[in-house]
């Protein structure tokens, strides 16, 4: 986990970064009083992008772990093929998280900030911080398992950010120019 976490937090900054620029966006459209076609079309596009940044990432993390033997030649083979069963968590974990990203950046650009920040608080707390220390502490699980707890949190969000920006409130925010 030591060994790849840092990969993780470095590349996926590229499909956060995306997120933020969305909803820097439609913050901005919203403060221009588009209409919610101009929003839905705007969104469907930056949609469209954020796959292909979560698909870029997704080749890093795959890059990483099929390179496991190149960069980290000193690790033990036990640990080297550690790295290589987190591929298939990593080759989908940029999915979830990135749509996750852009609802949650969408939502907090129309002003819903607190239910964005009331989802990503208790889904750590309530979630993956107990679950981590179960699998840890008192499981005992293979850190492929570990690993796979950041997938099952983005996957949690999923429902209720995809939920509540469906629901469509946020394109009649009234953002200040």
């Amino acid at each position: 986990m030591t060994l790849i976490t840092p990969w993780i937090m470095v590349a996926g900054t590229i499909g956060m970064q995306w997120a933020q620029a969305t909803g820097i966006i439609v913050a901005q459209l919203l403060g221009q009083g588009h209409p919610a076609a101009d929003l839905d079309r705007f969104l469907g596009t930056a949609w469209r992008a954020a796959f292909v940044a979560a698909a870029a990432v997704a080749a890093i993390y795959g890059i990483i772990c099929l390179s496991a033997n190149a960069l980290y030649s000193d690790l033990d083979v036990r640990t080297r093929a550690v790295l290589l069963s987190f591929a298939p968590i990593l080759l989908v974990l940029p999915f979830p998280k990135q749509s996750n990203a852009i609802c949650g950046n969408t939502l907090r650009a129309s002003g819903d900030t607190i239910y964005v920040m009331h989802l990503f608080v208790w889904s750590q707390w309530l979630f993956r911080v107990p679950a981590t220390a179960l699998a840890v502490l008192y499981f005992d699980v293979p850190a492929v398992w570990v690993l796979s707890i950041l997938l099952g949190e983005e996957v949690l969000k999923f429902p209720p950010f995809h939920t509540r920006l469906r629901r469509g409130d946020w394109k009649r925010a009234q953002v200040a120019a």
